[in-house]
């Protein structure tokens, strides 16, 4: 704003001389382009408070496969897996984005995130498995030993880094803020997993 308004105060009185004009404008220029940082405003640095992250991806990641925990429930509750119409891998993708069409955000107000994860656990069995192969029962059965497995830390890792780092925003007395779109259940989980271990309350 400063340098503005000597702009204008120095080159308005030869606005009438081309000639001085056009000499003034450009060493009025290279003068205010070797201006030192001194003098400009100091700010200073704002010290950071919060991080906010994801919690899946960031500090904890799934262990094993979908084929492991989808398969291995299927077989344990005595379904046929031998010959997969699809597999399992394709068949969940294919269902997560049939049912995220059908009840976005998990459902939001329109059905609870348990229900969500039924229709869609289900469905990833009806594709691969083939409804012939998979009785009602059956079916129930696998989505509650799924649904129970992902609701424990049987599914779940911590990155190795992940402890030294929520220590280290601890003793810098940063907040952390842990977000997941994932169901409720999370609370509990990211407490026995991340938490717990570090030696600090919510």
């Amino acid at each position: 704003m400063r340098l503005a308004k000597f702009f204008a105060v120095r080159v308005a009185p030869i606005s009438n001389s081309k000639t001085q004009a056009s000499t003034m404008i450009p060493r009025l220029a290279r003068r205010s382009q070797s201006r030192g940082l001194a003098t400009y405003t100091k700010m200073r640095p704002v010290r950071i408070r919060a991080i906010t992250m994801d919690v899946t991806g960031t500090l904890v990641s799934f262990r094993g496969s979908l084929e492991t925990h989808y398969l291995g429930s299927a077989e344990k509750c005595g379904v046929n897996i031998e010959t997969l119409q699809k597999p399992i891998d394709k068949a969940f993708h294919q269902a997560y984005k049939e049912v995220s069409h059908r009840f976005p955000c998990f459902g939001h107000d329109l059905i609870t995130g348990k229900e969500w994860w039924k229709y869609c656990v289900q469905r990833s069995l009806e594709l691969a498995v083939g409804n012939s192969n998979i009785t009602e029962a059956q079916s129930e059965k696998v989505f509650q030993r799924i649904y129970s497995v992902f609701g424990s830390q049987v599914a779940y890792e911590r990155f190795d880094d992940a402890i030294p780092f929520l220590r280290w925003a601890h003793r810098n007395r940063i907040s952390c803020g842990l977000l997941s779109n994932a169901d409720d259940r999370y609370g509990a989980l990211t407490y026995c997993l991340l938490i717990f271990r570090v030696g600090f309350g919510y």
